[in-house]
């Protein structure tokens, strides 16, 4: 297998730093004929990016920095409560994190949340988190805005969806500046 189509991923950007530095070192790494390396949600936004223009017209969506201002939005509209604690926001935004990496589709939450044994955060029910969760993701919609999880779990999606327009790891060339991102409005969106 040739180097320029093989890419090691990781968590933390200070560890996809020193695979690099550990690859350069190696000779594996470099410009376009080496090993990439890369955090798992910035190669997804990347991949992402490439293949944007190839399957979809709309615009590429800016990347959500912090989700907490748009999770409090969504219980605000779900819930019409306006006065909401950092640690319900930071537990709903984890449960909505969980239910997009388990693939949990917002109209089946309610019922998959119970066979998980899974309770809602913050003493809501699970009809109303789902209600807190569409929000989300209407939030962002209305926004042009993608997170890094729906930008990961889209770009997997992709590659099941249309398979003739995957390609190699892009990695970004020296000393360029990080490459725009803007959202995909949801997961559900046919382009």
């Amino acid at each position: 297998m040739e180097a320029e189509w093989v890419l090691a991923v990781t968590f933390s950007v200070k560890a996809a730093a020193e695979m690099r530095a550990r690859l350069e070192q190696l000779g594996l790494q470099g410009g376009t004929s080496g090993v990439a390396a890369a955090t798992f949600h910035s190669a997804a936004l990347r991949q992402l990016n490439s293949v944007w223009a190839d399957v979809c017209e709309a615009p590429f969506p800016h990347l959500i920095e912090d989700q907490r201002d748009t999770v409090s939005r969504a219980i605000t509209r779900a819930t019409a409560v306006r006065d909401i604690d950092a640690l319900t926001v930071r537990d709903v935004l984890a449960e909505i994190n969980w239910a997009k990496i388990s693939l949990v589709p917002i109209d089946d939450y309610a019922r998959i949340s119970v066979e998980a044994n899974r309770q809602p955060p913050a003493g809501f029910d699970a009809a109303r988190f789902a209600a807190i969760y569409d929000a989300y993701e209407q939030e962002k919609t209305s926004r042009g805005e993608i997170d890094l999880t729906t930008s990961c779990c889209w770009y997997a999606t992709s590659w099941m969806i249309f398979p003739k327009r995957r390609r190699r790891f892009v990695p970004p060339s020296a000393g360029s500046p990080l490459m725009s991102i803007r959202m995909f409005l949801r997961c559900s969106i046919v382009c």
